[in-house]
């Protein structure tokens, strides 16, 4: 007896509790800000790569032969190589996230008022909304 009413109110607790259901604009918005964001990454990395990469070449004294002297230290150049190379690497992931998070804006699963004018009411029905990109 214990048993059945512990199941009960379990059931009756499952059946109307709401979770979170993201919002499309919400999802789409994220991802908006996920691809600014990458890009911002991306374009600066490449940036400092290229002054890196410049500056380290016009400090070479023979160009024939760029290879690191025994006693190598880290230089403006490198440094500049370092960092954009963790900026380019930290891009990879937010646009990602952003694929994601607009894919799931595409695809949403929603709860919405019905209307049947044949019967003159409203019914809550379970819908899927599908974006087709032609």
């Amino acid at each position: 007896m214990k048993k059945m009413v512990c199941l009960i109110v379990f059931y009756a607790i499952v059946v109307t509790a709401n979770a979170q259901q993201p919002d499309a604009g919400l999802l789409i918005r994220k991802s908006g800000r996920q691809k600014i964001t990458a890009w911002i990454l991306a374009g600066s990395g490449v940036s400092l790569l290229t002054a890196g990469f410049l500056i380290e070449l016009s400090s070479a004294s023979d160009l024939a032969h760029l290879t690191l002297p025994k006693d190598a230290k880290l230089t403006t150049g490198g440094l500049l190589l370092l960092t954009g190379s963790a900026a380019v690497l930290s891009s990879i992931p937010f646009f990602i996230a952003s694929r994601k998070n607009k894919r799931k804006a595409t695809l949403l699963l929603k709860n919405e008022n019905v209307f049947y004018p044949q019967f003159n009411s409203k019914q809550r029905l379970l819908s899927l909304g599908v974006t087709i990109h032609l």
